[in-house]
């Protein structure tokens, strides 16, 4: 298979809506930690409104 790694984000997903699953992959793998600390920050958000009542 040929490595899709070196494509833009633009590009990859263009390859991965037609099809291509391993495109997502590498989305994914170059996007999770930045994913995972939004998502910490607006879950500790969260948890200090709940907090605060």
């Amino acid at each position: 298979m040929k490595s899709l790694s070196h494509l833009s984000d633009k590009e990859l997903l263009s390859v991965f809506q037609s099809g291509n699953h391993h495109a997502y992959e590498i989305i994914y793998n170059r996007y999770w930690k930045l994913l995972y600390r939004h998502e910490n920050a607006m879950l500790l958000r969260i948890i200090f409104l709940f907090w605060q009542l």
